[in-house]
C-alpha cells in the first residue's frame, strides 16, 4: 500500500515572527531547549537586550555545566557585517565562552569568519553559526527547524564523545525526578502542583491568583532559589507592580521573614524577587531532602507575601 504523505514546505520567517525583538528573540528566550538539543549543551536563557556599552546583546545566559556565560545575537535576515561586529563586540565585553550568531541565512565571508575565530581563540571559547527556518506539514502549525551553519573544529567528535544525547536524557530524567519530589512534598499543601505536569527542566512553578504573576522554583548546577516572576506582556505593569511592592521592601521582607534579592531585569522586561540558596546543585542527590525541606519553607514564606493585602494593592497599582 503506498502512503499518504504530506510534503514539508519552507514557511516566510515574518509570517511566524513578525518582528525580531518583540517576536523571535522572546520566542528564543522561552525556547532555550532548542538551542540547547541543537548544540547539545544544557544552557539556560536568562534575560534579553543586554547593555554592552552603547549596544544591546539580543540574549544572554549560562551553560549550565561549567557556569560559563553565553551569549546569542539573531536576526530573521541573511547575515551581514554590522551583526558580525556586535556579536564579537559583545563576546569581549562579556567574556563569552559560547557566542551563538543565529540568522535566516549565511553569507561565505561570515560563515568563514566563524569557522577562523573558532580557530584561532582558546579552545573553551566556542562560535556556533545557527540558520532558522520554519517550516509546515500541508496545513500544520509552522514548526522551527534549525541548523548549523559553523561550529567548532572539535564539535563532532566531541559531540560523539561526550555522549551529549544520553547526557541530555539523563539530564531531563534527573529534573524529572528532583520536581516527582518536590510535587509530592508541596501539594498537600498548594493543591495547584496536583493539576501541574512535572517538568524535565530548570523551573517548576504555580501561578499566584493575578494574571502574568507567578511563583516558581528554579535549580541549576549552581544554585537553588524560590521566587516570585512578574511576566506580564506590557513591561509597564511589571514595573509598576515591582515598584510598588519595593516601595514597602521592609514590610514584605517582614512578611517573607528574611531579606529577599530585589531583580528588576530591566532587559528582560519583567521583574523578579526571589530567595537564593547558593552552592546548590541538582547534581548534589545525596543533598536533596535539604533541599525540599528548604524550598518548602521559602515557598510558604513566599506564599505569605502573595497572600497579603500589601501584595494586593501591589498587583492593583496596574
Amino acid at each position: 500500500m503506498i502512503p499518504n504523505l504530506g510534503r514539508i514546505r519552507e514557511v516566510p520567517l515574518r509570517e511566524v515572527w513578525d518582528n525580531e525583538a518583540t517576536s523571535f528573540t522572546p520566542w528564543l528566550l522561552q525556547n532555550e531547549d532548542v538551542l540547547s538539543e541543537l548544540l547539545g549543551i544544557d544552557i539556560t536563557l536568562e534575560r534579553r537586550e543586554e547593555s554592552v556599552g552603547r549596544f544591546s546583546l539580543d540574549l544572554i545566559g549560562r551553560n549550565n555545566d561549567d557556569g560559563s556565560i553565553v551569549v546569542v545575537e539573531n536576526q530573521l535576515a541573511g547575515t551581514d557585517h554590522s551583526h558580525l561586529g556586535q556579536l564579537l563586540t559583545y563576546a569581549g565585553g562579556l567574556d563569552a565562552q559560547t557566542i551563538i550568531w543565529v540568522a535566516s541565512d549565511f553569507r561565505d565571508e561570515h560563515r568563514a569568519a566563524l569557522d577562523w575565530l573558532n580557530r584561532v581563540t582558546g579552545e573553551e571559547t566556542h562560535f556556533y553559526g545557527v540558520v532558522v527556518r520554519a517550516v509546515k506539514i500541508g496545513d500544520s502549525l509552522p514548526a522551527p527547524e534549525l541548523s548549523l551553519a559553523a561550529k567548532p573544529n572539535d564539535f563532532e567528535k566531541g559531540f560523539k564523545a561526550s555522549g551529549s544525547s544520553a547526557s541530555r536524557e539523563e539530564r531531563k530524567a534527573r529534573y524529572l525526578e528532583f520536581w516527582t519530589k518536590v510535587k509530592s512534598t508541596l501539594e498537600g499543601e498548594f493543591p495547584d502542583f496536583a493539576n501541574r505536569k512535572v517538568p524535565d527542566r530548570q523551573y517548576y512553578g504555580i501561578r499566584t491568583g493575578y494574571g502574568d504573576c507567578h511563583r516558581g522554583i528554579a535549580i541549576s548546577n549552581r544554585e537553588l532559589k524560590v521566587y516570585l516572576y512578574f511576566g506580564h506582556s506590557d513591561p509597564e505593569i511589571n514595573e509598576s507592580r515591582f515598584e510598588a511592592l519595593y516601595e514597602r521592601k521592609q514590610e514584605v521582607e517582614e512578611l517573607f521573614g528574611d531579606k529577599l534579592s530585589w531583580e528588576a531585569l530591566e532587559g528582560r522586561k519583567a521583574a523578579r524577587i526571589a530567595s537564593c540558596r547558593e552552592e546548590s546543585s541538582i547534581r548534589s542527590i545525596d543533598e536533596w531532602d535539604d533541599y525540599l525541606a528548604w524550598v518548602e519553607d521559602r515557598f510558604t514564606r513566599l506564599t505569605r507575601v502573595t497572600d497579603s493585602q500589601v501584595f494586593a494593592e501591589a498587583m492593583s497599582t496596574a
